[in-house]
């Protein structure tokens, strides 16, 4: 609603000052336009048509001696204004990405997909919180896994902690799942009948 107040304020402008340019006017719409944070082409589309309309305002009401920089200069400070808002974009695009990424490795332990010990160490208070008839825990140590790794080797290992994992977090969810130690996981499971718990195990 900003930026579409900004561009009638500028059709008026074009108007009420026939006899002179609007470039410098123009050029702060464009710009102020590049710096909210919408969605690409919606903010390139909404500067084209600004930059149309203001273009067809000129060569209406304007002496071609105004009118003829003004278009120019249109032009050229919006194809800047979009390459701005492409860029800017860009930047908080990626941002927010490295921030997501930043905040999946320290709390997803990559080998196995479920979550890890720091992780747990961040939500487990929620879980207390949340839950209101029941919190169980369940617990499974792998064995094994030493043997695993010395017979077949650690692919095969890898691969045996992996399917514990997938188990788990497939009866009790990714996301309350977590791989506790190196052969250690545990699930939570908040309000859930311990019948239905033992089922799952």
């Amino acid at each position: 609603a900003f930026i579409l107040s900004l561009y009638v304020l500028s059709a008026e402008t074009t108007l009420l000052n026939q006899n002179n340019q609007a470039t410098s006017f123009m050029v702060f719409l464009v710009f102020s336009s590049a710096l909210f944070s919408d969605r690409p082409v919606r903010m390139i589309v909404i500067m084209l048509a600004a930059m149309v309309v203001f273009c067809v305002l000129c060569v209406m009401y304007k002496s071609p001696e105004h009118a003829i920089p003004d278009i120019w200069n249109t032009a050229t400070y919006g194809a800047l204004g979009i390459f701005t808002c492409l860029y800017s974009n860009r930047i908080r695009m990626k941002g927010y990405l490295d921030a997501q990424l930043s905040r999946h490795l320290s709390e997803t332990d990559v080998m196995t997909g479920v979550r890890n010990r720091n992780s747990y160490e961040i939500h487990a208070d929620e879980y207390s919180q949340a839950a209101k008839d029941n919190l169980i825990c369940i617990y499974a140590d792998v064995n094994g896994l030493h043997e695993m790794n010395n017979t077949h080797g650690h692919k095969k290992g890898d691969a045996m902690l992996q399917t514990v994992a997938s188990e788990m977090a497939a009866r009790f969810g990714t996301e309350n799942t977590y791989r506790f130690g190196g052969d250690e996981f545990i699930s939570l499971a908040a309000d859930v009948p311990s019948e239905d718990v033992y089922r799952r195990i």
